[in-house]
């Protein structure tokens, strides 16, 4: 069982493993691969791509992000702070810088908490977590080792080279792996991506390409270990990194060898990923992972055994051949989601266009008038005006208390109550306790309360009775939308009906009260005639006349407290009415925001389900990922799905249960509750989720026959369908065409291969480059005669063509990789151009591109890239400076003959052994080492520091610096025109501009 740690630094690395990640996820359902071991860890300046809710890490409705234990965030440090007291961080003073050039650093820059495209801050920001980011390596390898049972971990650390982040800390993230390793099984491979040659606009900020060519030096430097990085993590000492566990760097351009150009942001960390899911899945010691293990010699400086090109750096490629059985399942997992949508926020079914994107017709206003609706929902003129049991206590008093259920009930029964005892009076006494009894129920008794305590104890509560009114109407349509009866549509317009309907019932209410006032002037004009009656009546008319008068009196009574009560209850009605509309207002506004949720949902999906199966050249050949499909039926077959009623009713039943059921809403659902559980794009990974599931579910229920299937598909049958003739020579010019296509990431200078190298063992620098096309395939026992048809005609298109391997996981593709390696990275194409801008970076800044560009100053002194340049323009400013101060000089040997010699010393005043240069002082840095050099401008700065300090001194020696070119002048034919001249002239600039400068 393998182990595997892929480290992503910055944004490109986070790319890559996020890619990585969703790629797994799609072929193996899960963040495991059975039998492999594997961990992440991401850096990054930026927590853009870190959130846990970040939905780009998205796949199918799941996400895929890494937890925080694989997250290492390095930004926002205090530079000047350290800066200002660096003798306590003995991690950053060897290497930080001197104060003076950080000044010069935009502020805003150092200060972003980024690396800005300044690989030295990248390095200063990983630096000041160098800790925590051993840490967690090593917790993260242990669990990983542990829980496989496996000692050696293969490290694979993926950045770009172009910004500040990753450019910056690659160096100290490798020789913190290997100063770290438990284990010499352990490998650690870089896999860095070279800016683009034309890249977007305002992604060059200045050292964009720079970046590129100084970060090259270093890493070159690093695997011949002649560049040492300090320990970071404060021990003060070097790192070698000359090490077996630092198998080498690939290096990864956006154009490959045919020319084929990708976008570096979203296409190359696709590239990278998948072979690094190649690499990670493959069974045994793959072909490539033997090529790791077996690096070639270094080239060397000319005329010595000096190592100047390490050769262990590597180049890819990949092609993808495959029913893109990712796509078809993400297109028919997006069509049911949008299905699912349909029914969910319209509920309209056509037989042949399945759930459609509009409104069904509904009588809404039938819906909200429909009294046995209103009845329920307690919206009745009687429940707003307090008649009608509302609440809980409300039902239990008209139980207990035999409420009635009108005003004029309950005036009713308190007449039928009171007006037999009173009638039992003297009739001359009868009237007048009568209306004493109506007036004291009316204040004191009406529903125990009185008519005014009654309304006033309601009034006082009339907002919770309208929350609680509309809160058991928002449940009842949550139920109706859980169940699938209503649309999101119709509850919200069911709402905005029932509040337009309750609206125009408060419009209408003044004049109701203004009625209900004649009602009471009526009834007490009524009660005051009648009394009026009476009182013109005699003895004998009175004992007659009484009973008839009596009970029109009570019966006006009754009609005057019925209306005083009623327009206490249209008042307080008003007010409900009107906190009830409010209530609705914020129920329709939760819809409203569930509804915008929907319809961003809805609209996504369309665009992302018209992005896929809609290339018209998905198939052609030089593609990187070549998809062997047709696209219409695919279409077909998911259309004929979605037209399904059947399987569409159990595809919305089953979402709706997820966004609407108990489990999610609990058993008191809630708008607001939903609409939190939807946020932060929720409500993308339950649908799509769900819909995923339900439709590999109908897809294997309903396409029972393989060539109706669109899933699981195997591709070598879909190719033995299309080339199982014997005779048809098509196979063999489809896998002849793919081999031809399948180039390496990185075009190759054509001048630079062809050049003598001096490596280890061979004169012929390209002749010990190793170049492999490794091809994996389905193995399909089924299909043995065909697939041994299939072998032989990809070994046939090519010697490079190792024999094909067959494995199981995926039935639905191939994959062709080439690989190159063992080549010094000079022979890249694209190297001319980094190091052009590299060294007029450094020419513009002087000092301050040295700090931007280099992870330490003395970095910019490492050997060249190029061959006759390992010296060069770096040394030579140095060893003419070094005449000039008498260190380097002409003398006579014991045999007599004239040599160049540098005389140099060691920090402690101890000689170091003579730098011995030839015979020409004007040719003396082609032939100086990387060490020679470094010893004697260390020895050079000392001097320049301890006895030039004066302005006059140092005019002393740029005079003498133009001596040296007046003497080169005339010693070259060419004069002021020769190659030597002008190479002395810009090393005489840098002297002038850099070296010699007063501080």
């Amino acid at each position: 069982m393998a182990n595997h740690f892929v480290i992503g630094i910055g944004g490109t690395g986070g790319r890559v493993i996020r890619s990585l990640r969703k790629r797994i996820f799609q072929d193996f359902g899960g963040h495991r691969i059975p039998d492999i071991g594997l961990e992440y860890l991401y850096v990054d300046s930026s927590d853009e791509m870190m959130s846990l809710d970040d939905r780009s890490w998205e796949v199918l409705g799941t996400n895929v992000q890494l937890p925080p234990a694989s997250q290492l965030r390095i930004g926002q440090q205090e530079l000047q702070a350290r800066l200002n007291n660096i003798q306590n961080y003995p991690g950053l003073q060897p290497w930080i810088g001197e104060r003076r050039v950080w000044q010069l650093v935009p502020a805003n820059v150092v200060n972003a908490g980024a690396g800005g495209q300044r690989r030295r801050l990248g390095r200063f920001l990983f630096a000041c977590n160098g800790e925590a980011f051993r840490e967690q390596v090593r917790h993260l390898t242990r669990e990983l080792t542990q829980r496989h049972q496996q000692t050696g971990v293969t490290y694979h650390v993926v950045c770009g080279l172009a910004g500040g982040t990753g450019g910056g800390a690659i160096v100290d993230v490798i020789a913190q792996l290997i100063a770290n390793s438990a284990s010499h099984h352990d490998r650690v491979i870089a896999y860095a991506i070279l800016p683009d040659a034309n890249p977007p606009a305002n992604w060059d900020s200045g050292s964009y390409h720079a970046n590129g060519y100084a970060a090259l030096m270093e890493l070159n430097a690093m695997m011949l270990g002649q560049y040492q990085p300090y320990d970071v993590c404060g021990s003060g000492r070097r790192i070698n990194c000359r090490d077996s566990r630092f198998k080498g760097v690939y290096v990864v351009t956006n154009e490959n060898e045919q020319g084929r150009t990708i976008n570096v942001q979203h296409e190359l960390p696709v590239i990278v990923s998948d072979y690094l899911f190649d690499k990670i899945t493959s069974v045994g010691e793959s072909p490539v992972e033997s090529l790791e293990n077996h690096g070639a010699n270094p080239e060397t400086v000319p005329g010595s055994d000096v190592p100047a090109r390490a050769r262990n750096f590597y180049a890819f490629g990949i092609k993808r051949v495959a029913v893109p059985e990712e796509e078809i399942t993400e297109y028919l997992s997006y069509r049911f989601a949008l299905s699912a949508l349909n029914q969910l926020v319209y509920n309209n079914w056509s037989d042949t266009a399945g759930y459609r994107n509009e409104a069904r017709a509904l009588n809404y206003d039938q819906i909200v008038r429909d009294p046995d609706n209103q009845g329920r929902w307690r919206i009745t003129g009687d429940h707003f005006a307090g008649v009608a049991p509302v609440l809980a206590q409300d039902f239990e008093a008209r139980r207990i208390r035999h409420w009635q259920d009108t005003i004029p009930g309950e005036w009713q029964q308190f007449s039928a109550r009171v007006a037999p005892v009173v009638a039992e009076l003297d009739h001359a006494e009868t009237f007048g306790e009568l209306r004493t009894q109506f007036e004291a129920h009316y204040r004191l008794g009406y529903r125990r309360e009185g008519v005014g305590g009654y309304y006033e104890v309601r009034g006082n509560g009339r907002m919770e009775t309208a929350r609680l009114l509309v809160r058991d109407i928002e449940r009842e349509l949550l139920g109706n939308w859980h169940s699938g009866l209503y649309s999101l549509t119709e509850i919200l317009t069911i709402v905005q009906r029932l509040r337009a309907d309750i609206d125009d019932r408060l419009s209408r209410s003044d004049g109701l009260i203004a009625q209900i006032r004649g009602d009471v002037g009526d009834a007490e004009a009524a009660c005051t005639a009648e009394l009026t009656a009476w009182g013109r009546l005699g003895l004998i008319g009175r004992r007659l006349q009484w009973r008839g008068i009596f009970e029109r009196y009570t019966q006006s009574c009754i009609d005057l407290y019925t209306a005083r009560t009623e327009l206490e209850a249209t008042r307080y009605a008003q007010d409900l009415m009107r906190q009830t509309i409010n209530e609705l207002n914020a129920l329709e506004g939760s819809l409203r925001r569930v509804r915008t949720r929907f319809d961003d949902e809805m609209e996504q999906l369309g665009k992302e389900i018209a992005a896929r199966l809609n290339d018209p050249q998905a198939g052609d050949l030089r593609n990187i990922f070549v998809k062997f499909y047709e696209p219409e039926p695919v279409k077909e077959v998911v259309r004929r799905l979605c037209i399904n009623q059947a399987t569409m009713n159990v595809l919305a039943q089953a979402v709706r249960e997820a966004l609407l059921g108990v489990e999610r809403l609990g058993e008191d659902p809630r708008l607001e509750r939903l609409n939190e559980a939807l946020a932060h794009g929720a409500l993308s990974g339950m649908v799509r989720q769900v819909a995923a599931s339900q439709a590999k579910a109908a897809h294997d229920l309903n396409l029972a026959l393989d060539r109706d299937r669109i899933l699981n598909v195997s591709l070598i049958r879909r190719l033995r369908d299309r080339f199982g003739n014997r005779r048809d020579e098509g196979l063999t010019r489809f896998c002849v065409d793919l081999v031809n296509a399948a180039g390496v990431f990185a075009p190759f200078s054509p001048v630079e291969r062809g050049k003598v190298g001096r490596d280890a063992g061979a004169e012929d620098g390209e002749r010990m480059v190793t170049s492999t096309i490794i091809v994996n395939r389905p193995d399909e026992p089924d299909h043995a005669e065909f697939l041994a048809r299939l072998d032989a005609a990809f070994c046939a298109a090519s010697t490079s063509v190792l024999p094909p391997q067959a494995y199981s996981a995926r039935p639905h593709e191939l994959s062709i990789v080439s690989f190159i390696g063992n080549f010094p990275v000079r022979h890249l194409a694209i190297l001319p151009l980094l190091r052009d801008r590299y060294r007029d970076r450094l020419k513009a800044q002087g000092d301050l591109g040295r700090l931007e560009l280099h992870t330490e100053d003395a970095a910019a002194d490492l050997p060249d890239l190029f061959i006759g340049g390992a010296g060069g323009l770096n040394s030579l400013p140095w060893l003419i400076t070094a005449w000039q101060l008498g260190v380097l000089k002409e003398i006579t040997n014991g045999r007599g003959v004239r040599e160049v010699v540098a005389e140099t010393t060691r920090d402690d005043g101890l000689p170091n052994d003579d730098i011995v240069l030839g015979r020409n002082r004007f040719a003396a840095h082609e032939l100086i080492r990387p060490r020679e050099l470094v010893q004697l401008r260390n020895h050079c700065q000392r001097l320049l520091a301890r006895d030039y300090r004066h302005v006059d001194a140092r005019q002393e020696l740029r005079d003498g610096v133009l001596t040296w070119l007046e003497e080169l002048e005339a010693a070259e034919p060419d004069g002021r025109r020769s190659d030597a001249y002008i190479l002395h002239r810009a090393a005489a600039t840098e002297i002038f501009d850099r070296i010699l400068t007063v501080e």
